[in-house]
């Protein structure tokens, strides 16, 4: 069995739990705050989905270990929240700095905001290496949390062709 990795990122309360619900078949809380979700994908491969709360894993965690390992992370923050974009600026920003991975920075957003918000009126103001982009994503919508997936995926595809 093959098992790729992705790191789910963010402050508190936007969206990680309900992602991971959504996504995955299975999932399990552990006790040091964070949760792990299963998705095979067929009887050869599986992804791990890892929530990780950045407030209470921020600087302790030994991230380029994790980040080594990783297909990417996707960093989640809450459009309508500017704490939480905050604090996405600064996972962004520790992870270009001290690790190699794929980073997709995605933004909740609710109802019709997306048709109001053109996603370069954000991505402008957020520091992208090559190895990131931006995008926003409905957390109720299925369809637009498995496009995260695939998002991540292209960013690995496009350094390999580079």
């Amino acid at each position: 069995m093959r098992i790729g990795e992705i790191l789910i990122i963010g402050p508190k309360s936007v969206g990680k739990e309900a992602l991971l619900q959504k996504l995955c078949t299975q999932i399990e809380t552990h006790e040091k705050g964070f949760e792990l979700g299963l998705l095979p994908l067929d009887n050869e491969i599986l992804l791990h989905f890892y929530g990780i709360p950045w407030s209470h894993y921020a600087r302790s965690t030994a991230w380029d270990l994790i980040a080594s390992k990783a297909l990417g992370a996707i960093i989640l923050f809450d459009w309508a929240r500017p704490e939480t974009v905050k604090t996405a600026e600064e996972i962004v920003e520790f992870f270009q700095m001290n690790a190699t991975l794929p980073i997709l920075v995605a933004s909740k957003i609710e109802g019709d905001e997306a048709s109001k918000i053109a996603i370069h009126a954000y991505s402008g103001g957020l520091q992208l290496s090559r190895s990131c982009k931006f995008t926003f994503y409905h957390p109720e919508q299925t369809d637009s949390l498995r496009q995260l997936i695939v998002d991540l995926v292209n960013i690995n595809l496009e350094q390999l062709a580079v």
